[in-house]
């Protein structure tokens, strides 16, 4: 397993055109060489945020988990490997105190641990490359830690470059949602929220970044077109969007689904902020005299965006039901 051997194919592998311009291909152009040169039953790119450690490209068959899945951060081996507490390579994780410690927390057997962090474009910590077993591995495991530094190195230059050019695809399609806004409140239609935010939710899966979704349904409109007019109803969706468009954060995509109804999703944003999120929004609405629910879903891997438009369309009723029944109880 001399280093020599080794660099030459996986340094082939990365310094493929098409893996240097795609993380994901880039990603599984490592887990096939590591299958290949180091034979674990699991191995991953995990993304390690919000608190929980995900398996963002997978190639295992010892523990039976999917892509997306994932376990909490606190209780991994790659937190101890990460802080420097334990050893990056673990032919036999019963010599080493803190796994020992670690595995017995944990619902799988481990025999042998390999974790190499993998650093963000901005330095900080993106997620690891993780190996594990059920077994013990030969102790010549240990030679391999250098090449999968390199290897880690690596994969933190082209996660660099994938986040530049998501940067310019976000620029270009803000610049495509001038020609695709909504008449009366100039936020993005149907389209072009479709449009926008499928293909960055199709980003955010492939660097596994957070995300949020709203949807958000206007209370009372009826009643106003009813009693006001239609002229008194517009204006009361103009208000709300104005609401929406000062109370979101500048990379948020807004969008009119059509009558009183809207979307948002958030990229970046993580379930630990939503709350604030949310009382500024309540705050925006309260401010021009508009009723709103608001329902809210993370984006997840294993769905996509129609999974959490769908879970947040349910939360937003649920809402919209306590609302109008706390109004009854009055």
């Amino acid at each position: 397993m001399a280093a020599s051997r080794l660099l030459t194919p996986i340094t082939d592998a990365l310094l493929d055109e098409q893996a240097l311009d795609d993380f994901e291909v880039a990603s599984r152009a490592v887990l096939r060489f590591l299958r290949a040169e180091l034979p674990m039953g699991y191995w991953s790119i995990a993304r390690v945020e919000g608190g929980h450690q995900r398996y963002l490209y997978l190639d295992e068959d010892a523990y039976g988990v999917v892509e997306g899945d994932s376990h909490p951060w606190e209780s991994s081996f790659c937190i101890h490997m990460v802080a420097g507490e334990a050893p990056r390579v673990a032919p036999d994780v019963r010599r080493v105190p803190t796994y020992v410690m670690a595995e017995a927390a944990l619902p799988l057997s481990i025999g042998a641990y390999v974790g190499i962090p993998v650093q963000d474009a901005d330095g900080s910590l993106f997620g690891t490359i993780c190996g594990l077993d059920p077994g013990q591995v030969d102790d010549r495991y240990l030679d391999a830690q250098a090449w999968l530094e390199l290897v880690a190195s690596m994969l933190t230059h082209v996660l660099r470059g994938a986040r530049q050019r998501m940067d310019l695809a976000r620029e270009a399609d803000r610049a495509r949602v001038l020609a695709m806004t909504d008449d009366l409140t100039g936020l993005a239609n149907r389209r072009a929220w479709d449009d926008l935010a499928g293909a960055e939710a199709a980003r955010l899966r492939t660097l596994g970044d957070p995300g949020i979704v709203l949807i958000v349904d206007l209370d009372g409109l009826k009643a106003v077109n009813d009693r006001q007019g239609h002229e008194a109803g517009d204006a009361y969706i103009v208000r709300a969007a104005r609401a929406l468009r000062t109370g979101l954060p500048t990379s948020a995509i807004g969008a009119r689904l059509g009558g009183d109804e809207f979307a948002v999703l958030v990229p970046g944003m993580g379930s630990d902020a939503v709350d604030d999120l949310l009382d500024r929004l309540e705050a925006g609405f309260a401010d021009v005299h508009v009723q709103a629910s608001v329902g809210h879903a993370a984006l997840e891997i294993a769905t996509g965006l129609r999974g959490a438009m769908e879970a947040a369309d349910a939360r937003m009723y649920e809402t919209k039901r306590e609302r109008r029944a706390a109004r009854a109880a009055i």
